[in-house]
């Protein structure tokens, strides 16, 4: 309850304060509370056009559907975060259920996402806007995205982490899907 009591003074604060486009809010939380945050965007559809989990995923006995999952999912973890197989999990229930998604693996523990991927993070989630068509697209952007994405997965591959590097390619080619050939 007391969560909720803060998510709530967080929306009409920001909401009073900034010009949002209610069309593109994200939700970005860490562990258990990316849980809170899934949960109070499954029970009010269209809150949040899109949700950022760092270390932390669906709530616990909620799969993701394609009925009930009206938005994009980002979810980041570290390699020895406890909640590694955990998101693996998800991404594989997220892509059987046709919804939008990216996990990010990271080197780390169970700690916040580094400013590069939260930054990477926002990308993603504007270009899942571009092809919902709550943003205009924006070729600029959508090829500094895929040149960003590019150069993550050869510097991966570079680094020897194969499997990581496959992963970022075969993430690119379905996030740009009708947006860039």
């Amino acid at each position: 309850e007391e969560n909720l009591r803060s998510l709530r003074a967080m929306w009409t604060d920001s909401h009073d304060r900034l010009a949002i486009d209610d069309r593109r809010v994200y939700g970005f939380a860490f562990s258990g509370m990316s849980r809170f945050l899934i949960t109070a965007a499954l029970r009010a559809p269209g809150t949040f056009s899109g949700i950022v989990g760092a270390s932390g995923g669906y709530p616990l006995g909620h799969p993701p559907s394609q009925k009930e999952t009206p938005f994009p999912y980002f979810g980041t973890v570290g390699e020895k975060d406890f909640n590694y197989y955990e998101l693996l999990d998800l991404e594989t229930r997220l892509a059987a259920a046709g919804l939008p998604h990216r996990v990010e693996i990271f080197d780390g523990s169970h700690e916040w996402p580094s400013e590069e991927l939260v930054t990477q993070s926002l990308g993603w989630l504007e270009l899942q806007s571009m092809k919902r068509g709550t943003r205009a697209k924006d070729p600029a952007l959508v090829e500094a995205l895929w040149q960003e994405d590019l150069a993550r997965a050869r510097a991966l591959e570079a680094a020897g982490k194969s499997w990581r590097a496959w992963r970022t390619y075969r993430a690119a080619a379905a996030d740009f899907d009708g947006l860039r050939d």
